[in-house]
């Protein structure tokens, strides 16, 4: 619990449909989701990771007049985003990880398609209003193999999924086929 909200920490990488459950959770009353809240124009972009990293994210969230009538804050944190997920584990802030999870070789062609196009965008509509779309974009032959990248996502959930159980912290593991479902329901997890 952070400034008096209880906090989901979405697990993930990309490409995994982070964005799409994210776009639920943001649909859900009672629910302010801060997506990467960790990348550049995130709500916790360039935070310091020092001591009072905790009461820094918490003035940055009373900051915020969005967040105010909302019980519980959700936001994703990738592998790049270890140290920042191991300090919310440390601070003890944290209600509940869900850890998200995709076919790898679905993520791995997103990854692959993403990586080739410069479209980061993770959904059809941030594509139709040009948001996720970058310059940077890397040849095929430059890309980790598939099996590279199987061997980094498994690896990931491994080590992410046992520091959570170790510390205790209740967890949900949901695929993201059953996010793109009609009958899913972010509340159901919650």
């Amino acid at each position: 619990m952070i400034s008096g909200k209880s906090l989901y920490v979405i697990v993930s990488d990309y490409r995994h449909g982070t964005t799409t459950l994210c776009d639920v959770a943001a649909r859900t009353d009672d629910v302010g989701c801060l997506y990467e809240a960790f990348n550049n124009g995130g709500l916790f972009y360039d935070i310091d990771t020092g001591a009072d990293f905790v009461n820094q994210m918490k003035i940055r969230i009373e900051s915020t007049g969005w967040l105010s009538d909302k019980s519980i804050i959700v936001l994703k944190v990738f592998k790049r985003d270890w140290k920042y997920l191991h300090k919310l584990v440390s601070a003890d802030v944290i209600d509940s990880v869900i850890f998200l999870r995709r076919c790898v070789s679905d993520s791995y062609d997103s990854y692959v398609r993403a990586m080739t196009t410069g479209d980061w965008s993770g959904n059809p509509d941030l594509r139709a209003r040009g948001l996720g779309i970058t310059e940077y974009k890397k040849p095929v032959d430059l890309i980790e193999s598939y099996s590279q990248y199987k061997k980094s996502i498994s690896n990931w959930f491994s080590a992410s999924s046992q520091y959570v159980v170790n510390a205790n912290i209740p967890s949900y593991e949901v695929w993201f086929k059953e996010v793109i479902s009609p009958k899913f329901k972010f509340i159901d997890i919650i």
